[in-house]
Formats: structure tokens, sequence, C-alpha cells
């Protein structure tokens, strides 16, 4: 089974709830989207080591419970396969700018397996031009960090025929249009990032990154015969 078949398995488990991209998010002072530089330490939870870390700079693997001694505000969590927990929460240190949310599933055995992260809604944005800008942005980000994508799926907006010229409409049918990229980690792992039809002229961005242990849990879990 391939990763990206993995972390698409169980998006449904940890995706956050459509609410937090619906205008509620807290807005938040820009921060230097690496501030792992100031804030590393391995044993805390962070770290500087590329194979070993999130894009966001959490070292996969960490126990959730270290990462509650990181001190940071816990939103909502809830138990998750039998064996996990997955929290909620505004942001990290080193989140960009535009978040409105994360959620990260930690496991009993394997810790930290999996981050999705999602920005504020996008709005007033019919054409979808201000929704591809950021986007891009992030899509630069990543492959800097992780080369180019292994697949992307971007139509383009001449698919909008039938939906009254609305890039977000369109997007939020799948036979219609279609936002993403994916990246398959060398080192383990996959990335999924994505821009999502919410409401007419309104989207929002998402990320969703896998850890190179979320496939050994798949795994274990088809094993058992248990629904993913």
């Amino acid at each position: 089974m391939s990763n990206t078949l993995g972390l698409k398995g169980i998006s449904y488990l940890v995706k956050p709830p459509v609410e937090i991209c619906r205008g509620n998010t807290l807005s938040i002072a820009p921060v230097l989207f690496f501030w792992l530089l100031l804030l590393a330490h391995a044993d805390g939870g962070l770290a500087e080591n590329p194979s070993t870390v999130s894009f966001f700079g959490l070292k996969w693997g960490t126990p959730i419970s270290k990462f509650r001694g990181l001190g940071m505000t816990i939103e909502e969590e809830w138990r998750i396969w039998d064996r996990g927990m997955a929290v909620r929460v505004h942001e990290i240190p080193t989140s960009p700018p535009n978040t409105g949310s994360m959620i990260l599933v930690f496991d009993q055995e394997f810790g930290l397996v999996k981050i999705h992260w999602a920005g504020n809604p996008i709005q007033r944005d019919q054409n979808g031009k201000k929704g591809i800008e950021e986007y891009e942005e992030f899509k630069i980000r990543l492959s800097e960090q992780y080369g180019s994508p292994t697949e992307s799926h971007e139509h383009p907006t001449v698919t909008l025929n039938g939906h009254h010229g609305d890039f977000y409409q369109c997007l939020k049918e799948a036979p219609c249009g279609k936002w993403e990229s994916i990246w398959e980690i060398d080192s383990g792992g996959t990335i999924i990032l994505e821009l999502v039809g919410l409401d007419p002229e309104v989207g929002f961005l998402q990320m969703s990154q896998q850890g190179p242990n979320l496939g050994k849990i798949l795994e274990r879990m088809q094993s058992q015969d248990m629904a993913i």
C-alpha cells in the first residue's frame, strides 16, 4: 500500500471540521515561518534534522506527553484507532501567519505520526486568484525543502463552466476541478497540499503531512482486519 493511499485513507479520522474555516477563527500576529532556529531543542519535541522532523518543525515520534510539556494550548482532543490521540491546536510557534487550525495525531507506540494544517478562509475570491497565490507560495516552500512534487493536479479555470464562474464551487465537486500537489518523501512519509472549496467565493488552503511511521500503523490495522 502506498503512503499516499494511507494518508488519504485515514484523512476523515483527523480532518478539522468545516466550522473552523467558516469565519470564527482567531487572527494571529505574523510570526517567522522558521522560528525553529530559535526554539529547537530535540528533547522537547522540536529538532533541526530535516530527516526526522515535520515541515512545521515538530519531531516525528514525539510522545504526546512531551508535546503537552511544550505548553501549547490544546483546544480539543479525542481518541482514534483505539491506539492514538488527535489534538487540535490553533497554532504552534512555527505556524505560518494565516494558520486557522492544526490537528496533530499521536500514536501510543510511534508518537507523532501526522499533522493536518488548515489556513484561514480566503474570502471574496470568485476566480480563485488569491487562493492560487497562497497555494503557490506554500508549494514553493515545500518544494524548497522536499523537491518538486511527485504529482500535481491543478485544473485550469476553464472547468468553471456551469458553476457561474465560481472557482470554489467548482472545487467542491470532484468532476469539476481540483487544485492539489503531492510529495512522496524519500525518507518516508507523504505531503498533500490542497486548495479546498468551502462556500461561494470562499475557500481555504490545507496541508496534511504523514510521518514515516504512519504506514506501519496502517499495515498493522489492516492485518488485524480493522477498518480504516
